[in-house]
């Protein structure tokens, strides 16, 4: 029982309308006025909120400490990361003992065994010594190696600053700009300019703009639609610019070439007009050998009866910069003059493809039961005979987390990838794709210091049944779970940690963390729910867990909960939940659900007041998400539908579990008022006295703190906090 008491947050009366054509509703929302960020006295009960966390918290200082010593005493705090090469560079990032942010350099290597010295470029740490928060975003050298261009955030609102440093005279320039822009940046092959993202009113990458380094800005191409947004790359190849504008569930791809792109714009085109529920993707091949210089766009696409994807390719006119009309530039553009190379298949997911002059790679996903990756090397474009990277037999793997490298280079000998697991750091490998053996070398491992054995934990992929109001699903959901051997005892009666997300499609991938161990090492299991409304199961498993089937999120999480219970490997005394983000609002629903099936849960950065964020157009996101969530504002049974389940909207006189918020000030994709708003209504409201503190970061965004020091000591807080609940003094 808590003796320290808590803020309280005052009330005024706002009254929320809403209107359709048959039905009408006031709501009284008296804590509307916390979304007022100007206003002192929100500041003010920030404060208070976080004066009463640190006051409930002071017993557990002498743990966080321990914990985040624990958990840099793990680490290797002077490190390297594996070089990338780009032409005759080496280039890599590294970190330095009690310094908060990375180091990015470069070394000449004309002979690759024998690099120059080393070139600083980009020291974080010099960069952030005037600023609480410090976050670069993209850090781009240009084609002829002599730039730097790089964007910085400086309080959290990704909004970004642009600067280009001259590598020769070491020379900073602030670009000056009149409009805020993200963090994307692309160069021009001649180096002459450097390509942006500006951004609307509501933070909507919306128009590519070029700055000159004669001192100039230009247009080049702006997104009208308010549900689409724009980022940029550069084809492998270097041959063309690409804009890609996504909405939640559609794309639209346009190209043009990469070289005097003041001129080449007029050339721009799309490769499909856009189509709902039709994405697609594109990398660029053309022949480095022979008389006939063959070039094709590979294109990765799907549609809702198709939702796995598809791959093909078309062939691309090296005439285009001159605004060719010749039949191939005439066909390209339809579908039906495409050349399938893998047709659709309702039980792998084509991911990606990726394209290099005399090789490509595919990876793929399992969507009927596993849900993990497969990477496939494809020697010399020849479809029929693909080697597979087998994980289950090269490395014995249940569980894994299977991804791209650094892989900048179009003429190879070498594809980098790297395998993760819960209970495996991140391992980097190469591989050569011009040889028909297995040619598998390891670059780097990761290491985890104080005699971490990866052998002390288990590690299991669990699939347990599931059902939807329709009864129409017949796959199951995945659990990963990982536990200490030694500490941990499956007997009903051990506490357990579950992590959720479900949204956007986004993937919950099984990934290693130092900070667990600190947990995991206490005899506390670990387990992600790859529930509905996420992208472990393919695209389908997404639109399962959006729109009107959001609720499948929800109940996919709680049947996880209730099945780890019953099979003893907790119980509802000794069950922890936590999610982010959109992860928050899962969290935030199923503690008004079922209250009684956990002990305590963590909410970060959580979007607990979806509502009220949805149904309004002015706020950063809304208009991009109505795909994901709907547009209540138009909608009557979008506005009933999402009313339901907003954690907000669920509060009700009962009794919760013991709950920490963690919020940041500045953040722009969540804001801090919804956090803020949950927790002063919940406390005037629950019937208990367990634990609801919150936390806001005063100079943070949606990540979190900015360096990886101040990161660890939070995530010790957070840590402290589960262990003070379970009454784990050490």
């Amino acid at each position: 029982m808590n003796t320290i008491k808590p803020p309280k947050c005052k009330t005024l009366p706002h009254i929320r309308k809403y209107k359709s054509k048959n039905f009408v509703e006031e709501v009284n929302d008296p804590y509307q006025w916390l979304t007022d960020k100007n206003n002192p006295e929100v500041i003010d009960y920030l404060n208070q909120e976080n004066s009463y966390t640190d006051c409930v918290m002071e017993p557990t200082l002498s743990l966080q400490k321990k914990l985040f010593t624990e958990i840099k005493s793990r680490i290797v705090e002077t490190d390297i990361d594996v070089a990338c090469r780009k032409d005759n560079y080496l280039y890599y990032t590294r970190t330095e003992e009690g310094k908060e942010y990375e180091i990015f350099c470069r070394k000449l290597a004309l002979e690759p065994n024998n690099p120059g010295p080393e070139e600083v470029l980009f020291d974080g740490n010099l960069m952030a010594q005037d600023h609480e928060f410090f976050s670069p975003g993209d850090l781009e050298v240009s084609p002829c190696h002599n730039l730097l261009a790089y964007t910085i955030d400086t309080s959290g609102d990704e909004l970004y600053d642009l600067f280009i440093k001259n590598l020769i005279t070491q020379e900073i320039t602030q670009v000056k700009l009149d409009c805020t822009i993200s963090y994307e940046l692309v160069w021009s092959n001649d180096a002459k300019h450097i390509l942006y993202l500006k951004m609307d009113e509501s933070l909507r990458p919306f128009q590519v703009m070029a700055y000159s380094l004669l001192g100039t800005h230009h247009l080049l191409f702006t997104e009208t639609d308010e549900k689409f947004r724009l980022s940029l790359e550069k084809t492998r190849s270097e041959k063309y610019l690409v804009i890609n504008s996504n909405s939640q569930l559609s794309a639209e791809v346009y190209y043009f070439p990469a070289h005097d792109i003041i001129n080449n714009i007029a050339s721009l085109r799309s490769i499909k007009p856009r189509q709902q529920h039709v994405e697609y993707y594109i990398d660029h091949y053309y022949s480095l050998s022979g008389s006939n210089k063959i070039e094709y766009f590979y294109i990765l696409i799907n549609s809702l009866e198709k939702p796995n994807f598809e791959l093909y390719r078309t062939p691309v006119c090296n005439k285009l910069a001159n605004g060719c009309s010749c039949p191939t530039c005439q066909a390209i553009y339809i579908l039906e003059n495409w050349e399938l190379i893998i047709p659709h298949n309702p039980n792998i997911k084509l991911d990606d493809f990726e394209c290099f002059a005399d090789f490509a790679v595919l990876t793929t996903i399992d969507t009927h039961r596993t849900g993990l990756p497969t990477i496939s090397i494809i020697n010399k474009y020849n479809f029929n005979a693909v080697k597979k990277i087998d994980v289950n037999k090269i490395f014995n793997l249940e569980v894994y987390d299977l991804f791209a490298g650094d892989n900048e280079m179009y003429d190879t000998d070498e594809y980098i990838f790297g395998i993760e697991s819960l209970n495996i750091p991140v391992s980097i490998y190469s591989i050569n794709p011009r040889i028909t053996e297995p040619d598998l070398r390891l670059i780097k491992s990761s290491q985890v210091l104080c005699n971490y054995n990866k052998d002390d934990y288990v590690v299991k992929r669990l699939y347990i049944d599931i059902v939807d109001a329709s009864n129409t699903t017949d796959r199951k959901l995945p659990i990963s779970i990982i536990y200490n051997k030694h500490s941990y005892h499956k007997n009903g009666k051990s506490p357990l940690l579950l992590y959720g997300y479900g949204s956007y499609g986004i993937s919950i991938e099984p990934y290693f963390s130092y900070s667990r161990l600190s947990l995991l090492n206490r005899g506390i299991a670990f387990a992600i729910a790859h529930i509905r409304g996420g992208g472990e199961l393919g695209d389908t498993w997404h639109y399962d867990g959006r729109l009107n089937k959001k609720k499948n999120t929800f109940s996919d999480f709680m049947t996880a909960a209730e099945y780890l219970i019953q099979n003893k490997y907790t119980s509802k005394d000794q069950l922890i939940v936590q999610g982010g983000s959109a992860g928050g609002l899962l969290i935030g629903n199923v503690i008004n659900q079922r209250p009684e099936l956990f002990k305590a849960a963590i909410l970060e950065v959580p979007f607990v007041d979806c509502l009220n964020t949805m149904l309004n157009p002015d706020l950063p996101l809304t208009i991009n998400e109505y795909e994901e969530w709907g547009n209540p504002s138009d909608d009557q049974q979008v506005y009933k539908y999402i009313q339901s389940y907003a954690p907000y909207e669920m509060i009700i006189p009962q009794k919760y579990p013991n709950l920490l918020l963690n919020n940041s000030l500045n953040d722009t994709r969540v804001s801090y008022w919804e956090a803020a708003k949950f927790t002063a209504k919940l406390r005037a409201t629950k019937t208990d006295d367990n634990l609801v503190l919150l936390k806001t970061l005063m100079n943070a965004g949606h990540g979190g703190a900015s360096g990886r020091y101040q990161a660890l000591h939070d995530t010790a807080f957070t840590q402290s906090f589960i262990l003070k609940c379970l009454e784990i003094e050490n």
